[in-house]
């Protein structure tokens, strides 16, 4: 868990660029800023939950408040 603004400061980014990253947020707003710097950082595959866990949500989808057992 990084906020978007520390993104390209966070040390445990994975070294190969080509590691398949998956980002979000509550709206989509602050993941769609992380994806950008992630891009800008050479990073080639990288996935963003458009809308965020709110559109997750608003499409039925249910969030798990504790990891299942």
């Amino acid at each position: 868990m990084t906020p978007d603004d520390r993104v390209g400061a966070d040390a445990t980014l994975p070294n190969n660029t080509e590691t398949p990253l998956v980002i979000y947020c509550r709206t989509g707003r602050m993941s769609a800023v992380a994806a950008t710097t992630l891009a800008e950082l050479g990073y080639k595959d990288v996935v963003e939950l458009d809308g965020g866990m709110d559109a997750w949500v608003t499409s039925g989808r249910t969030l798990l408040s504790q990891p299942p057992a």
